[in-house]
């Protein structure tokens, strides 16, 4: 009896554990949601965009101080992406590039994913 209650002692230090740093959800948590708020990443990519959106900026820092770019003067623009930022508040990010240069981070909500890369742009 006593070896089961030191297993189920350990089995609920791991659960909350997992808990806390968003690996598991409880039946009242959406587990992606959960995941999500565990932390940002990023992974590479090499995909074309097309800005579709107007009201959308691309900044220059994740710190939101540095505007580079409007996307309503690019509507219909081709632009490269070559990493995907995952924010933990559950937004996407792109890190887009046009005509080789690094054109700045902007939310993937303003953009649409297309396979020409000679798109308008």
């Amino acid at each position: 009896m006593q070896k089961a209650k030191t297993n189920l002692g350990r089995l609920s230090m791991l659960l909350a554990a997992a808990l806390g740093a968003g690996i598991v959800a409880t039946t009242n948590q959406a587990p992606t949601h959960q995941v999500a708020a565990a932390r940002s990443y990023s992974k590479a990519t090499n995909q074309y965009v097309v800005v579709k959106k107007s009201g959308y900026n691309f900044w220059g820092n994740f710190s939101w101080t540095k505007k580079l770019h409007y996307s309503k003067n690019y509507l219909n623009r081709t632009l490269q992406v070559k990493r995907i930022y995952y924010k933990a508040n559950g937004s996407k990010y792109y890190s887009t590039y046009r005509g080789g240069k690094w054109f700045g981070y902007v939310n993937a909500t303003g953009l649409t994913t297309t396979k020409n890369a000679q798109a308008p742009g």
